[in-house]
């Protein structure tokens, strides 16, 4: 009985080619496979894709085409080996593992977008042609970044930062959120804790005592000495 066996066109390793019948010797029939090709029969290669073989990533849990390249990757993951993060999405350092999570994790839930810093200094050059919102970035934007080199876009509430980590002027970090200072409505900006405001319309701030935590309260909220609040009518 003839066995399966392919010609293997110059240059291919072996690695393409149409299935044919045949032995050992060649193929059936006596067909040839013509100048520069070889005959090999050991096995077929797989016909409209196969197994990923040895070495597969786990996040390809689908068929590979017929050159090894995935066709549908698992876990927000892309690429021939599944090894890159999809857009909006971040993933560790190349080499590594891919375990890729939204911007929004990444950029602490205060921005949905984050690319590469080559990618965001191009969308700065030509912002029409690479618009950053969440739907445009996805048209031109090819892979996600990794997290040692993504940059959060359009950090919201008051942050900045890579992250979006930091509060920016006239807002200080409480519970965990960015909020304007407050100042009792006689300063626009304040330290990081809320504290430090410098004080306008003649007030001051008292002393804050142990409790540092709730500093903002205390800020402008007094008049100085030589100074008296208008009469209660």
């Amino acid at each position: 009985m003839p066995g399966c066996g392919w010609c293997a066109p110059p240059g291919g390793r072996g690695q393409r080619g149409r299935c044919l019948e045949g032995g050992p010797a060649g193929p059936a029939g006596g067909l040839s496979c013509g100048r520069g090709a070889e005959w090999k029969f050991l096995r077929c290669p797989q016909e409209g894709g196969g197994t990923c073989g040895a070495g597969a990533s786990s996040l390809c849990p689908g068929r590979c085409d017929s050159n090894g390249r995935c066709r549908r990757c698992a876990d927000n993951t892309q690429g021939p080996r599944c090894s890159r993060c999809r857009p909006l999405f971040v993933g560790p350092l190349r080499g590594a593992p891919p375990r890729c999570r939204p911007c929004r994790s990444f950029c602490m839930g205060r921005s949905d977008v984050c690319v590469g810093r080559a990618e965001l200094l191009r969308a700065q050059r030509e912002p029409h042609s690479f618009p950053l919102s969440p739907t445009a970035v996805q048209r031109w934007l090819r892979f996600g970044p990794t997290e040692s080199d993504a940059v959060c876009v359009g950090c919201t509430e008051g942050s900045v930062g890579r992250r979006c980590q930091s509060c920016r002027d006239g807002f200080f970090l409480l519970h965990g959120n960015c909020v304007r200072c407050q100042c009792n409505g006689h300063a626009a900006t304040c330290g990081a804790d809320g504290s430090g405001c410098q004080c306008q319309n003649n007030t001051e701030s008292a002393a804050c005592g142990t409790e540092r935590r709730d500093c903002y309260q205390h800020q402008c909220s007094k008049c100085p000495h030589s100074f008296q609040p208008p009469p209660i009518l």
